[in-house]
């Protein structure tokens, strides 16, 4: 969460900062969505809703 930071981020851009594979970045960002603590925008951007 720390480094999605405030502002909508991409897959790729969010990938880089937290150093992660896109196949285990995608499984916790559904995680998130799911648990209601971020939001999918469109342009496969992510935005914390806490």
């Amino acid at each position: 969460m720390q480094a999605m930071g405030h502002d909508p981020v991409d897959t790729d851009t969010l990938g880089a900062r937290c150093k992660l594979d896109a196949a285990r970045l995608s499984g916790i960002l559904l995680e998130l969505e799911l648990a209601g603590r971020i939001e999918v925008l469109p342009g496969a951007r992510y935005r914390r809703l806490e």
